[in-house]
């Protein structure tokens, strides 16, 4: 039979370890999908604005308005 390795008490340290990456993992991909989420929330308030010069620019016959906006900034 082979010989047990004697746990040395460290088996604790390296649990905590792993534990400690999957939660910075976890944060990381919370954190991404924050930012996605409040680009994308941006990006559609910033489209529903333009629609809305668009149609003040029409209404006016050109007066008001600023047809030529770009929500993406393109």
């Amino acid at each position: 039979m082979g010989r047990r390795r004697k746990q040395d008490g460290t088996w604790w340290v390296r649990t905590a370890y792993f534990l400690g990456g999957i939660i910075a993992v976890i944060t990381v991909i919370v954190a991404m999908d924050f930012v996605a989420t409040t680009d994308i929330l941006e990006a559609q308030q910033a489209a529903r604005e333009c629609e809305e010069k668009i149609a003040i620019f029409r209404q006016s016959d050109g007066e008001f308005g600023w047809p030529n906006c770009n929500p993406l900034g393109n």
